[in-house]
């Protein structure tokens, strides 16, 4: 199971809010003896985390959590077919949250929207993802 696709110039961006640009800096075709490249892209670009500070002035960033946050030993996914603009709330979810096993340390939540993984003014994708309500990471 990949947790991302392949990156590319026409990789959606949620809500069409920037461009994903790849600028080759070095090659070793042109003399350098290193290929290298530059990327620039949102922070919504493919899977990703969203620290509390994306949502809350006052939360943390990414950079405020301990290294050893981030190491997972048991994860668990739950599967939920979400269609277009559905908000998962806790009621949504309960049935699968009493399935998660004692000591799961991450959870992924995979809503099969990729199927609408297009770029493009009318993407359902980049424009009417599901969503998490707050109440669920609690």
């Amino acid at each position: 199971m990949y947790l991302n696709h392949i990156l590319t110039n026409v990789t959606p961006q949620y809500a069409n809010s920037g461009i994903l640009e790849f600028t080759k800096t070095r090659s070793i075709n042109e003399g350098d003896t290193s290929n290298n490249t530059n990327l620039s892209l949102s922070g919504d670009t493919g899977t990703h985390i969203d620290a509390p500070l994306h949502f809350d002035q006052y939360g943390k960033g990414l950079d405020m959590f301990h290294s050893d946050f981030w190491f997972c030993h048991h994860p668990y996914m739950i599967e939920y077919e979400a269609v277009e603009g559905e908000i998962l709330t806790l009621s949504k979810l309960e049935k699968y949250l009493v399935e998660i096993p004692k000591g799961t340390d991450f959870l992924l939540i995979k809503t099969g929207f990729e199927k609408y993984r297009t770029p493009g003014p009318d993407s359902k994708y980049i424009f009417n993802g599901p969503g998490i309500a707050p109440e669920v990471g609690v």
